[in-house]
């Protein structure tokens, strides 16, 4: 069962890769544009950029 794990982690990743080369950018751009659109993820993260501006305006 881990072979069977590791197998799909590592296409994932390589799928994740080529990807990222098509649209020229690095896995890591790829997954944070895919994460901020999710609706729920973009409306959690401006709620927290709104709490954080309040907390630091005093």
């Amino acid at each position: 069962m881990e072979k069977d794990w590791k197998r799909r982690k590592t296409f994932t990743l390589d799928r994740v890769e080529d990807l990222a080369k098509k649209h020229r950018c690095t896995a890591a751009q790829l997954a944070l544009a895919w994460l901020l659109h999710q609706v729920e993820w973009t409306m959690l993260c401006l709620f927290l950029v709104i709490k954080i501006g309040q907390a630091l305006s005093f």
